[in-house]
């Protein structure tokens, strides 16, 4: 985790070969999700009321990627 000079806390929930889950939630409860790729990319998933949205957005965000890469979910380690 790590605290931010906005008081918002920035953390790392997903890390995979396939890219990084991000989670950066404000002390107002409100959160913001993003999907950082391997090489660099990044896809927004938006803003969530809270952070329990959020994880569910960054949940989705990995379980397609996993069926993009052709992969079976019940085969991999837990990635966070």
């Amino acid at each position: 985790m790590i605290l931010r000079f906005d008081g918002s806390r920035k953390r790392r929930v997903y890390e995979t070969p396939m890219g990084e889950g991000w989670i950066q939630e404000w002390p107002t409860g409100r959160c913001r999700a993003w999907w950082e790729g391997p090489g660099g990319e990044r896809e927004d998933l938006g803003d969530f009321p809270s952070l329990e949205e959020a994880y569910e957005a960054l949940e989705a965000a990995f379980a397609r990627r996993v069926a993009e890469a052709g992969l079976e979910e019940e085969n991999l380690e837990p990635p966070f």
